[in-house]
């Protein structure tokens, strides 16, 4: 069921902002939400699931990627990249 909502909302998102700027970080929160604060999945959607996280995280790579290539976060005054990331968010 919840996954149905995700395909509903990306068609929706994408017939309706096609063209016009977007980081497609609002579309994931949105979908996100959907889940509630206690989601429950079922067998095959728990797989759906483990699926989509694998392709959110090959896309945050990619995007990480690109971030350090573009050398914006020496704009901060870090070394690196990695130094930049640890000092934004609790990764290590």
């Amino acid at each position: 069921m919840i996954f149905s909502l995700i395909s509903l909302v990306i068609r929706t998102y994408v017939r309706y902002n096609v063209g016009m700027s977007s980081s497609g970080i609002e579309l994931l929160q949105q979908a996100i939400a959907a889940f509630g604060s206690e989601p429950k999945l079922g067998r095959d959607d728990l797989l759906s699931f483990v699926r989509l996280a694998r392709q959110v995280d090959a896309v945050f790579a990619a995007v990480v990627g690109g971030f350090d290539r573009s050398g914006e976060w020496a704009v901060d005054g870090r070394k690196s990249m990695v130094g930049w990331l640890e000092s934004q968010t609790a990764m290590t």
